[in-house]
């Protein structure tokens, strides 16, 4: 008895019998749940059915072209749809043209404008009327209803009525307050007549750095993108250590020393050169200006002025009358007696460019300045000279034939009065230097 009780108590303690599952021999318990998805390794039919389905999953196969097949498809769709879209978008621009030469005709009503709020309905509208004119007809005979013909109209009666608040039925509305469209103005035959707007200095320097600044900007943006070299640095002398610092490729300083010196004296030469060619480009521009004179109507009048001076000394003087009356285009003459002798000024122009010179004249230019003789370096004292306007009108110029402006010294008084002369200038003589003083 005692022996079957042993085997019976170890056969208890053996459990079910079952021996291990391979799986669960191995120490890594996320390998065991990944490889188990979670379920009972000794369950053969879940197990089984895991594997089948993983199988399945495995065994999927696409026939051949059936994916490109797919994607053609896929493909033919979008185009039919963008086809689609781009008719209809042809047709809502169609439809948008002639809704607005309708509308530019008359013959619909402008929405921009709510000019539709006149109207019931747009699809009521006759094809033989105006579209205003709708409400107030008959939508089959054409003819205006009845209720708006008014036969004897009478203001007075109006007013009596107006504080009546029984209803009459047979009280005919008024129509005089009806609104009709607004003339189309052309925008471009008001451009031209539009007052042209002028901008202050602050404006005009506020725009120009703004723009300066978006250049600046625009510049640096393509050289971070890289799509425009970055700059050299503009290297000096003074700045050379940084620039040494900041490359460790030089080896020998003195040597770049010798090349940063080079290239200081390039910038420099260049600079010099650039400078030299704008001089020559702005001398030949006055001298072509100077060539061509504007092309004046002999019939026409032109404003002229007639001034005396005493003396004409001072070379700045004689160069700021000289440049001024070119600039401006003047036609006549300055005639000096001699460097220290009186002379007359007389300028032909219109009314604009005389008015300037008479300022510079009389105004601007200093004439009883003292200045420095260059030849010598003395001081020249010339308190004594001054001007005098002493005469101003109109004249023709085939009456006094000026083909230009000169400047001209001449020996003594006939010889200026002969050039006057070729001019019919002999009046401006008699009438300035033979008679008047200054």
């Amino acid at each position: 008895m005692s022996g079957n009780r042993k085997r019976k108590a170890e056969n208890q303690s053996r459990g079910l019998q079952t021996e291990l599952h391979p799986a669960l021999k191995s120490t890594n318990l996320t390998l065991i749940k990944e490889q188990q998805h979670k379920s009972n390794p000794y369950l053969s039919n879940e197990s089984d059915i895991g594997n089948n389905r993983k199988r399945a999953h495995l065994s999927r196969f696409f026939h051949k072209g059936e994916i490109i097949e797919r994607v053609t498809q896929e493909r033919a769709k979008l185009r039919e749809v963008e086809k689609q879209l781009e008719l209809s978008l042809v047709e809502e621009q169609e439809e948008k043209k002639l809704y607005q030469l309708k509308v530019a005709n008359g013959e619909l009503p402008d929405l921009e404008k709510d000019e539709n709020k006149f109207i019931k309905n747009l699809d009521e509208i006759p094809e033989d009327i105006e579209w205003w004119d709708a409400v107030y007809l008959d939508k089959k005979t054409h003819q205006i209803l009845e209720k708006y013909i008014v036969s004897d109209y009478n203001s007075d009666e109006e007013e009596e009525n107006e504080n009546d608040d029984t209803g009459d039925e047979s009280y005919a509305p008024s129509i005089r307050y009806v609104h009709h469209p607004l003339i189309q103005v052309n925008s471009k035959a008001t451009d031209d007549h539009l007052a042209r707007i002028y901008l202050t200095k602050k404006e005009h320097r506020r725009i120009r750095r703004h723009k300066r600044k978006a250049e600046l900007e625009e510049k640096e943006t393509k050289i971070k993108l890289g799509l425009t070299p970055k700059p050299e640095p503009k290297v000096k002398l003074s700045n050379m250590m940084n620039v040494l610092e900041n490359d460790a490729n030089i080896v020998d300083p003195t040597s770049y020393e010798k090349i940063v010196r080079e290239q200081v004296q390039e910038r420099k030469e260049q600079h010099i050169a650039n400078n030299n060619l704008r001089h020559e480009e702005a001398v030949k521009r006055r001298k072509e200006e100077a060539k061509v004179l504007p092309k004046l109507d002999f019939e026409d009048i032109y404003y002229c002025n007639v001034y005396k001076f005493q003396n004409l000394k001072n070379p700045q003087l004689r160069y700021k009358l000289n440049m001024n009356a070119k600039q401006l285009k003047l036609r006549g003459c300055c005639l000096r007696v001699g460097e220290q002798g009186p002379g007359i000024i007389i300028s032909v122009a219109n009314e604009k460019n005389s008015k300037f010179f008479n300022k510079l004249i009389m105004n601007r230019l200093k004439w009883n300045e003292s200045f420095e003789n260059r030849s010598t370096g003395e001081i020249v004292k010339n308190d004594e000279n001054c001007v005098k306007h002493t005469w101003n009108g109109t004249i023709k110029l085939k009456e006094h034939p000026f083909s230009g402006w000169f400047m001209r010294s001449c020996q003594d008084n006939n010889e200026l009065k002969g050039v006057l002369t070729r001019f019919n200038g002999e009046s401006f003589y008699r009438d300035t230097l033979a008679t008047s003083t200054l």
